[in-house]
């Protein structure tokens, strides 16, 4: 019986020491942790664990937790997870979701963490700064958590009084993972959506661009658009959004118009409107509609043939 409550055998190879050393060594690039605070692990039972707050990442059980379980099963948690204590006594977890959520379904009754001394404002930033280090983050995350550092760091700055992220502009917001300025206020943007649009997204139906635009839309307009996304309208692009958004702020969105602009055949197609009094004169007054649009078109070919 392992110290993890189960019967579990510990791989002690090179391969374990270098994939330890190697997780150990890109956590503590985040400075949410320090060499000290790898001599004080304790272990923690997963029955005094709550998750953060407001969490905004997905825990799911997909092929990436089935990969995590395996990897615990063969060698245990290699990478203590980060905790602050509650007033209630409770752990709250920072950083170590999916390691916790993974131990809870192998029934490990217990969890190697590292306790943090941190505000509220620290915390929110460790959690987010942690869990940026994903390699695959959806765009639902990763819009909630700019959203939630961005306003750590206002909070901050008010204060001043913490160390943990001294810089305090959006740019810095998603300095870590190289965001620009624009793309982070695109992603804080998304928050707007529904939770049926953001699935959309996250499900890559709906590309970043247009949903920035229908992130202006009211929860009613959404949910009207979200009826009508469906498999004959399986996605937008940025020029149909742009026309759902300019008829929503006119008030004009309605489920015909919804229709009408989804309506794949119009797409890309420019209209250009002369008022009949600037062009009548040009032409016989026996030309009818047909006749003048015709020399209109003969006279604009004619003329880029010659250049």
């Amino acid at each position: 019986m392992s110290k993890y409550g189960r019967n579990l055998k510990r791989v002690e190879t090179e391969s374990f020491s270098d994939i330890q050393e190697e997780g150990l060594s890109s956590y503590l690039q985040t400075n949410i942790i320090t060499e000290q605070d790898l001599q004080a692990v304790q272990n923690i039972k997963l029955s005094e664990l709550d998750s953060f707050h407001d969490h905004p990442f997905k825990v799911l059980d997909n092929d990436e937790m089935y990969a995590l379980m395996d990897s615990i099963s063969i060698n245990g948690i290699l990478i203590p997870i980060v905790v602050r204590k509650k007033s209630d006594g409770r752990y709250e977890i920072i950083s170590g979701h999916r390691r916790a959520h993974a131990a809870s379904n192998l029934k490990i009754d217990v969890i190697p963490a590292i306790v943090k001394d941190l505000s509220d404002t620290d915390a929110v930033l460790a959690m987010v700064d942690s869990n940026l280090q994903r390699e695959h983050i959806l765009p639902s995350e990763k819009a909630f958590s700019y959203k939630m550092r961005l306003d750590a760091v206002k909070e901050q700055k008010k204060s001043a009084t913490t160390p943990l992220v001294q810089k305090l502009s959006v740019e810095q917001v998603g300095e870590e993972d190289d965001a620009s300025r624009e793309t982070v206020r695109r992603y804080i943007r998304l928050t707007n959506l529904t939770e049926d649009m953001l699935n959309l997204v996250d499900s890559e139906l709906i590309k970043i661009r247009p949903a920035v635009e229908l992130s202006y839309l009211t929860e009613t307009q959404q949910e009207l658009l979200f009826g009508k996304l469906d498999v004959n309208h399986p996605g937008l692009s940025m020029l149909k959004a742009e026309r759902i958004r300019k008829f929503a702020q006119e008030g004009k969105l309605t489920a015909a118009v919804i229709d009408s602009i989804m309506d794949d055949s119009h797409e890309g197609i420019m209209r250009i409107t002369i008022p009949a009094d600037k062009v009548r004169r040009f032409f016989p007054v026996s030309y009818t509609k047909e006749q003048i649009e015709a020399e209109i078109i003969q006279l604009l070919e004619e003329k880029w043939e010659v250049r």
